[in-house]
């Protein structure tokens, strides 16, 4: 019995949750990226204020701590809220397939994730129900 079999049908430590797979934490990554994303801009912001003062960087400091955090965080946030429809799909299935307790319909939610990805603020209250609903589905 491989490893990967051995935990099959197996809850996940303290909960009853499935262990219907992995790609749910591509879901509850979106929530985790985006909240980087803010405090690095937040901190790029006080930075280059206390810095160069509020007219600072070329008169738009903010502005500058903006673009600045979404180079830095941009990528990895594109990456996670592209691939939020396809691992809610995944998972959906997976759940299925394990049988849960919720069966979220995977074309439903993979719907709602490709529209909410489309802004960071709707891919990450998607995610969020999503992984609320995943998480609390045994209570």
């Amino acid at each position: 019995m491989s490893r990967r079999d051995a935990g099959r049908g197996r809850g996940l430590p303290g909960r009853s949750l499935p262990d219907a797979g992995r790609w749910w934490y591509w879901v509850a990554a979106v929530p985790a990226v985006a909240a980087v994303w803010l405090v690095s801009f937040v901190w790029l912001a006080i930075a280059a204020t206390a810095e160069f003062g509020a007219g600072g960087i070329g008169g738009d400091t903010v502005g500058t701590a903006f673009w600045l955090s979404l180079i830095v965080a941009g990528a990895p946030l594109a990456v996670v809220l592209l691939l939020l429809p396809v691992a809610v799909v995944k998972d959906a299935r997976a759940l299925a397939d394990a049988g849960a307790p919720w069966r979220p319909d995977p074309r439903r939610w993979g719907l709602a994730a490709g529209l909410g990805a489309l802004t960071v603020v709707g891919g990450v209250g998607v995610a969020a129900a999503y992984v609320w609903r995943r998480v609390t589905m045994g209570r």
